[in-house]
């Protein structure tokens, strides 16, 4: 997410404030429930898409859609002002920044086609799914402390942040988005996504203040059997030919391969799953057997393993990898049933006038 940016550009982009809630909420009540009902709860609704026995009403995709349409295009906004900040300091043609950056061009298809939208929405709200199904199973709440974090996590509020300023910036997004299309409740349901996940990736991971490092090289080949070739001429004592050898004639990752199959050390949450897995559990200054990924076959060779302390921004990518992580691997777990007729419930979103 754009969370730093959103400071950032709020000076020039957002007019208007909207008023702060007379009524100051209890930071401990539950200030979110989850958007899913089970089957019996559903009405006179009907399942846009369900994740084992979690519903998604029909009756909230249309709202649900509205607010990913507005963000979507406040977005799409903030991406227009980076960049005719990056041609004025640059002195860049702006033209061609905007013709040529892949990040605006795809937030505009989504813009223009609905359907886009709609299939990201969808997929978001299964995710959704699986960590409201995780609070629940463990008694988890989210109350107006946990909202409240959220949201300074997200407009990279610190400490030091006066709450008047704190409150104005909160207000000005929330004016930026509320409109005829998309309520208050709406956005709060934003900020109530971004808590469950916060609390539950916590429960799961803790605060992340130390993660498992390793320092690998591999050769990645496309074939079991080329990797099993390998492995037996790298055993043989009379084989000449050193690892890197290998990995620089013969490996598929190209990058890696101009270092001799080097990857260096990296956070173990960094590689694919099965990658990651053998690593964890290899014996140091050894090959592993192969490693099947999604990229191929991988002869990896286990250089060092140790647990490091991580802060910033490093912890926090490290955190979010593993949360995404967990989350993707719990839903391929789960039996995700979309509507037939879905599509008949996307709401007219506004039109867009593209420059």
């Amino acid at each position: 997410m754009w969370r730093g940016v959103v400071v950032l550009m709020l000076s020039l982009l957002w007019v208007g404030i909207v008023g702060a809630q007379d009524a100051t909420p209890d930071p401990n009540e539950v200030a979110c429930e989850s958007p899913f009902v089970r089957v019996d709860a559903l009405g006179e609704d009907v399942s846009i898409v369900s994740v084992n026995d979690a519903y998604f009403p029909s009756g909230r995709f249309g709202a649900r859609m509205q607010f990913g349409f507005a963000y979507q295009l406040l977005q799409y906004e903030i991406r227009i002002a980076q960049l005719e900040n990056a041609a004025e300091s640059s002195g860049t043609d702006i033209g061609t920044l905007l013709a040529s950056d892949t990040q605006l061009a795809s937030m505009r298809l989504s813009l223009e086609t609905p359907i886009i939208l709609a299939e990201r929405i969808l997929t978001e709200i299964s995710e959704e799914a699986v960590v409201w199904a995780y609070a629940e199973a463990n008694g988890l709440t989210i109350t107006q402390v946990d909202v409240t974090d959220a949201q300074n996590q997200f407009f990279s509020i610190g400490e030091d942040i006066a709450v008047e300023e704190r409150d104005s910036t909160i207000a000005q997004f929330n004016g930026r988005l509320v409109s005829d299309t998309v309520s208050q409740a709406d956005v709060d349901a934003f900020y109530c996504r971004l808590a469950v996940n916060n609390v539950v990736r916590t429960a799961l991971f803790g605060m992340g203040e130390e993660a498992l490092y390793v320092d690998t090289a591999h050769i990645l080949l496309s074939s079991e059997e080329t990797a099993n070739d390998i492995i037996a001429l790298l055993s043989d004592e009379d084989e000449s030919d050193t690892f890197a050898g290998y990995a620089t004639d013969l490996s598929l990752d190209t990058a890696s391969a101009a270092r001799g199959g080097e990857l260096g050390w990296q956070p173990v949450v960094f590689f694919v799953l099965e990658y990651a897995d053998a690593v964890r559990e290899a014996e140091i200054g050894l090959l592993t057997t192969p490693v099947q990924t999604q990229f191929g076959w991988h002869v990896i060779m286990l250089n060092g393993r140790e647990t490091r302390a991580v802060e910033g921004s490093q912890r926090e990518l490290i955190l979010s990898t593993q949360f995404t992580n967990w989350r993707t691997e719990q839903l391929a777990t789960m039996t995700v049933i979309r509507s037939d007729n879905w599509q008949t419930f996307l709401p007219a979103l506004p039109s867009v006038l593209f420059q």
